[in-house]
């Protein structure tokens, strides 16, 4: 399926000048961008819902009580390879 989106004259020639440069299309190389801008947004959404939790001593105390009764999940009893 394929839709139009409207973009910039300069990106669409820094697309194209992508897509010369490395053989993808350029439909690969926007989607290769969105997936790498999405990745770093969810990062920092994370890293930022961490921050927040942090400022909150109860709500922290109790993530760090929880987080330390699932730890016995890391030891499964199997040998290690």
């Amino acid at each position: 399926m394929s839709l139009t989106v409207r973009i910039r004259s300069t990106t669409h020639s820094a697309l194209r000048g992508l897509s010369k440069a490395t053989g993808k299309t350029m439909q690969d190389i926007l989607s290769l961008a969105i997936d790498e801008f999405r990745r770093k947004w969810i990062l920092a959404a994370s890293d930022q819902a961490f921050r927040d939790l942090k400022k909150d001593p109860k709500a922290w105390k109790e993530y760090k009580a929880e987080q330390k009764l699932w730890e016995c999940t890391l030891t499964d009893g199997l040998e290690p390879e």
